[in-house]
């Protein structure tokens, strides 16, 4: 019997387009009648006629509004790196001398040119990116390089100086620079730490891992089209959006849109999306603005027809949670559809709105599916619900180092205190996690966000013929599963201590004996690199960069990619994965924001490009070799 309702589906429907109000009363009956069923014309051609014959009366915020302060901003600035020991130099006479010398005085440090002069010290250039939406005390990753022309050899074991970072400009012939909006210091990490170089380029160029503070918060939100704009549009936008969304501030509930001007709507990013920004914008830009509240129970059904066809599920799944709470059950019966994508589709929106339903689906997805990982592994982590952290659990026992290690950073970022992530603090130079895991042995080193090595299974050991010389530090396997460490010093006589060959014991020793985060990764790669390391050594595993015009090409004629094609079908990459200055991407994926008239409303808009700064006129600064 429901074979033979699937099959008069079509015709019933279009016999709703003759019948007006009478044909609705069917089809709604029909819907209600096969709530389980998967509805799938027999040709593609007729589902589109379908879903167009459908179309909506109702404007999206998208069709009128696009998105502005998704840039990454760009800052930077001068600092001293000290603690060279004898590899750094005195900066020539120039300007970016002066402003240091200046700076310096400003803090009342004595004989400035006196400090500069040592070799223990040497004038750095510092840059970071500020991502959108930054919020005052949030940290980013800092960028360090020296002049062109410098006479230090080494930046190995300096640090920066603290220093106030801002966005430069060239304006006409001169470089202008804005107020400050950062501050940056910390440990350099020079590159060479992570490829084993001793070119310049690897010696000379490092990283602060969260080393940028943000001193002042960052604004995003929408930008009404010329046409459209008035203040009666801009408050029915922002009252969308506020019966859909609120936070919690100082003076209790609010929303998160601000209607400011006829132009210009400012919004703030809810917790659950905390660490996905560009869902909640592609969410709010598929929000239903015109008299959303009368025609729900519609909409939703028509929505439910449009979820499940892969074609249009993740515009549809988009909408759903724009509605909010009255989809939840739609998007519960998308679970069962025979293809992946409705099914993920339909357990990300569910995530978002606090539903565990779909956990299971979103940990096999992660664990099977690397197109969509990231996006299930973020989902996860945005939901509280029990479910999700033992799913985040089981996935931190996947024998894939990159579904481990993401697990990882989205329970860590779930649920910082739990005892399986929280790790603990060493020798005040980075944190060191020990998973429980029952896959092959594997060591995760960080290259981004902040100083840590996770060890996924505490079994790693040394083998008998490790060694690793530093300067003023000997490690060596003596025999018996045994490691000897030996510190020189120059006054008091040697110093000797022994422990086990257990990967995780020798780290924390030889750190306690001063070793940083740099001589530890050292150490890690060259075991690695001569077979005294029973574990699998990755350095940032993580999701590929994506090509995004083969995305948008793709997505364009309705085509899935290849599986060698490293393209994430599922949108741009969360923040909780994307390296800084990847951008949010929200413009590059959704189709509706690219074609909206708004498209051409640029005055209001923040630009997403400057000008070229001091430092992008100084060769390849910060170039990384690669």
């Amino acid at each position: 019997m429901a074979k033979n309702r699937k099959q008069t589906l079509v015709p019933n429907r279009r016999a709703i387009i003759k019948s007006g109000v009478m044909g609705l009363a069917v089809v709604t009956l029909g819907v209600a009648g096969c709530k389980n069923a998967i509805f799938r014309p027999q040709s593609p051609d007729e589902l589109a006629t379908q879903l167009r014959s459908e179309a909506e009366d109702v404007k999206y915020i998208g069709d009128v509004c696009r998105i502005w302060g998704l840039n990454f901003a760009k800052v930077e600035h001068i600092a001293l790196a000290n603690g060279l020991r004898g590899t750094g130099s005195d900066p020539a006479n120039n300007g970016q001398r002066e402003i240091l010398v200046n700076e310096m005085k400003a803090v009342h440090v004595d004989d400035p040119n006196k400090i500069l002069a040592s070799k223990n010290t040497s004038l750095v250039l510092v840059q970071g990116f500020l991502p959108p939406a930054a919020q005052k005390g949030d940290r980013f990753d800092i960028r360090i390089g020296t002049l062109e022309r410098t006479k230090t050899s080494s930046l190995r074991g300096g640090y920066c100086m603290e220093t106030f970072l801002r966005p430069y400009a060239r304006l006409g012939n001169r470089t202008r620079s804005g107020h400050s909006v950062a501050l940056a210091k910390g440990p350099i990490l020079i590159d060479a730490h992570y490829d084993g170089s001793e070119s310049d380029i690897s010696r000379l160029n490092g990283t602060i891992l969260g080393g940028g503070r943000v001193t002042e918060d960052r604004t995003i939100g929408l930008a009404i089209a010329t046409d459209a704009a008035s203040v009666r549009t801009a408050t029915r936008i922002a009252n969308a959006i506020n019966a859909r969304f609120a936070i919690y501030d100082d003076t209790g509930k609010v929303g998160v849109a601000s209607a400011k001007s006829d132009r210009n709507v400012e919004l703030k990013i809810p917790k659950e999306y905390k660490h996905n920004m560009g869902r909640f914008l592609r969410v709010v830009m598929n929000i239903a603005f015109e008299n959303p509240k009368t025609n729900t129970n519609s909409r939703v059904e028509k929505l439910e027809l449009q979820l499940n066809d892969p074609s249009s599920a993740r515009k549809a799944a988009l909408r759903l949670e724009g509605i909010g709470i009255d989809s939840t059950g739609v998007l519960r019966r998308a679970l069962n559809h025979s293809d992946e994508e409705v099914r993920f589709y339909a357990a990300e929106s569910l995530a978002y709105l606090g539903k565990d339903t779909g956990v299971a689906h979103l940990e096999e997805i992660a664990r099977k599916n690397q197109m969509f990982r990231w996006h299930a592994l973020t989902a996860l982590a945005s939901l509280k619900e029990t479910k999700s952290g033992k799913a985040l659990s089981n996935l931190m026992h996947s024998e894939d180092v990159a579904t481990r290690y993401g697990a990882f950073k989205s329970m860590l970022a779930r649920s910082p205190q739990d005892p399986l992530v929280s790790g603990k603090l060493v020798g005040n130079s980075f944190f060191l996690h020990v998973v429980p895991s029952s896959a092959k042995s594997a060591l995760h080193i960080s290259r981004r966000t902040r100083p840590e090595i996770v060890i996924f299974n505490d079994k790693q050991t040394f083998g008998d013929k490790f060694l690793y010389i530093q300067s003023g530090m000997t490690a060596k396997s003596i025999g018996r599963n045994q490691i000897e460490i030996k510190i020189y010093m120059q006054n008091d006589g040697d110093k000797v201590i022994t422990c086990s060959n257990r990967v995780s014991e020798v780290i924390e020793k030889i750190s306690s004996l001063g070793c940083d985060y740099g001589c530890i990764i050292e150490m890690l790669l060259e075991a690695k690199k001569e077979g005294n390391i029973n574990s699998e050594v990755v350095v940032d595993a993580g999701p590929k960069a994506t090509d995004n015009r083969r995305q948008r090409a793709r997505w364009a004629q309705n085509q899935l990619p290849g599986e060698d094609d490293q393209v994430d079908v599922a949108g741009p990459l969360p923040e909780l994965f994307r390296e800084a200055g990847e951008g949010s991407g929200i413009n590059d994926y959704d189709e509706q924001a690219n074609e909206s008239s708004a498209a051409s409303t640029t005055e209001t808009v923040e630009p997403v490009e400057q000008k070229k700064s001091l430092f992008d006129r100084i060769k390849n600064p910060f170039k990384r070799k690669n």
